[in-house]
């Protein structure tokens, strides 16, 4: 049976298997594993990923060594091909693989596990039953990962389509001048604010001065973003360069089309304000109401009593 006195022993058996386990997974030789489709996909097949994050030099080797071959086994071709768009167009803020991606789940999982059996165990939070805070925290820690990089993911999206429409006007009015396509781009880029889009027009305009082909570069841009008025701008480009048309009135179109989508967007928001600012109001009002008209009949009502 748990006693009090046996808490720190068991607090000190605890830590010291953590540090020695977590020095192992750093420190010990791991075989690097071959790079696969997704995974240039990821990091770009022409370079190669040397971490220089917290993540990459210390997270990276733990998973390497204690979840070799669990994350790929688990790894459906489906589920892996998912969380590869995710990573891709989240903008991989951790720099990692499908497979370290749902290793870095397991970890955490197993590291929310220990954290609420510890605090369960020793009664720390008293207010949880210590099933359901062991529960909870496992949950948080698997499904964490996934939270990050989809925010991620949304923020990205909102960004590119709050900017598209202003960088495709200067683009328009650039193209008038008598510019072709790429030199009035590489013109452009310089002059959008920065964000998201200027990083992204940055690395198109690199990609085409290395020898990538248009068609490459822009094919890229929407598929790193998940923005349905990025593809379009650049299915429409590819497609207009390819007939030889006028690009001018393509991104005139297409210039309308993200600003109407935009502003379709805010005025949705607008309308589900009302509906949003009554759950805050109903929580805050409702106590007050209480108050104010039940408490003076209960008072009466034990006067009578």
């Amino acid at each position: 049976m748990l006693t009090l006195e046996s808490i720190p022993g068991l607090a000190a058996i605890a830590v010291g298997l953590t540090v020695f386990f977590t020095l192992y997974a750093i420190y010990a030789p791991f075989t690097a594993k071959k790079r696969d489709l997704i995974q240039e996909e990821v990091f770009g097949a022409e370079e190669e990923f040397v971490p220089d994050d917290t993540l990459g030099k210390y997270v990276r080797p733990i998973l390497n060594n204690f979840l070799p071959q669990l994350p790929i086994n688990s790894l459906g071709a489906k589920r892996r091909k998912k969380l590869a768009d995710l990573i891709i167009k989240s903008g991989n803020p951790w720099k990692i693989t499908p497979e370290e991606f749902v290793g870095l789940q397991i970890a955490l999982a197993i590291s929310g596990f220990m954290i609420g059996a510890a605090l369960g165990f020793t009664g720390l939070v008293p207010v949880v039953p210590p099933l359901l805070l062991v529960v909870i925290l496992v949950a948080i820690g698997f499904f964490l990962p996934y939270s990050i990089y989809n925010t991620r993911k949304e923020n990205r999206t909102k960004a590119i389509q709050k900017q598209l429409p202003e960088a495709l006007d200067l683009l328009t009015v650039t193209l008038s001048s008598g510019q072709t396509f790429e030199p009035a781009l590489r013109n452009i880029t310089s002059q959008l604010p920065e964000g998201l889009l200027r990083q992204e027009f940055t690395r198109i305009n690199v990609e085409l001065q290395a020898g990538s082909t248009l068609e490459r570069s822009l094919t890229s841009f929407y598929k790193n973003n998940s923005s349905e008025e990025a593809e379009s701008f650049s299915k429409a480009v590819i497609q207009t360069q390819k007939l030889g048309a006028d690009v001018s009135e393509t991104l005139t179109r297409q210039s309308e089309y993200a600003r109407n989508n935009y502003e379709a967007r805010l005025e949705r928001m607008i309308a589900r304000l009302s509906t949003t600012m009554f759950i805050p109001l109903i929580a805050t009002m409702l106590p007050a109401f209480l108050i104010i008209f039940i408490v003076p009949t209960l008072s009466k009502l034990q006067g009578y009593l």
